[in-house]
């Protein structure tokens, strides 16, 4: 785990330094965000089957430096870091209840994001003080899905529950545990002074990954996967018999935990605090206009 932050804490020292040093002559406005928010799951351990059902609420916090390109484009270099989980027994059905699977993982997010502010056609929105942002780029993230068992937290991804890394019961290797997801949300803004501005934003992942909560196909036999990857990966692959009160229940073959068709999200929503410095591209634009007419009249008064 110390190396996967120091591996992102060098990844953004180095971004950084690109971004503050983007030089575009129109543009010289740098910024520093701090974000606290929620981090919501969904996907399979979801309280309903729905696409759009999310997990419970999880506290997320981040941080970003970004710089203005133009005044319709800003480009963020952000870090994110939360937990997202879900079980079961929050699921509406009895049937999934019965599943009785659940996961927490911690989430580490690194993301280079371009901003597209939306007031550049809808400038109705500048006279309340109101800059609407469409947000989306790309990020690489970290989880590590973890369940507890018998008063332990116990690593899901090693075990490989659905068969995983076997090389007889299911020929995929482990799944990647660092992975990228593509944001995409909305955003706006509100002035507090000249240098500092709260801002509010609801940003989904889509990940390429359907493993956030070590489920997607297929159960195996109890029996092969204890024989292939050992007696904790059956136990904790199949968990309706600590629901029922029985001893381990194997499912029908072929039967699914999971859906294997749909990837699963995240999503962070939150607020943040920004501070700017420098001089704004959009400034500099309106002191050229400005400029320019001043010196059409000039131009006609000498005529």
């Amino acid at each position: 785990m110390g190396s996967i932050r120091l591996n992102t804490l060098r990844l953004m020292v180095i971004l950084t330094f690109i971004i503050l040093n983007l030089n575009r002559a129109e543009a010289q406005q740098y910024s520093v965000r701090s974000y606290a928010g929620g981090l919501y799951y969904l996907g399979d351990l979801a309280p309903l089957s729905s696409v759009f059902s999310l997990s419970g609420y999880n506290p997320g916090l981040g941080i970003s430096v970004g710089k203005e390109i133009n005044k319709t484009f800003d480009i963020q270099l952000k870090y994110v870091y939360g937990r997202i989980s879900a079980s079961d027994s929050d699921a509406r059905s009895e049937s999934r209840k019965k599943r009785n699977l659940s996961f927490a993982s911690s989430l580490y997010e690194v993301g280079l994001i371009t901003e597209i502010h939306l007031n550049t056609w809808l400038k109705g929105l500048d006279k309340y003080g109101v800059r609407l942002y469409y947000s989306t780029g790309v990020s690489l993230f970290h989880f590590n899905p973890k369940a507890i068992y018998e008063g332990s937290l116990v690593e899901l991804q090693p075990l490989g529950t659905e068969g995983q890394g076997s090389g007889i019961i299911n020929t995929q290797d482990k799944y990647s545990l660092n992975q990228i997801s593509i944001p995409f949300g909305i955003g706006m803004q509100f002035d507090l002074n000249d240098e500092f501005e709260l801002g509010f934003e609801v940003i989904p992942r889509w990940t390429f990954t359907d493993y956030l909560d070590d489920v997607s196909g297929a159960y195996v036999p109890l029996s092969d996967l204890s024989s292939q990857n050992g007696q904790l990966s059956a136990a904790l692959s199949n968990r309706t018999g600590e629901y029922l009160g029985t001893t381990p229940i194997d499912a029908a073959s072929g039967a699914l935990r999971g859906d294997p068709m749909d990837a699963d999200w995240y999503l962070f929503m939150g607020v943040y605090v920004s501070y700017r410095w420098g001089s704004s591209g959009g400034d500099l634009l309106d002191e050229k206009e400005n400029e320019e007419k001043e010196g059409d009249k000039i131009s006609r008064l000498s005529f």
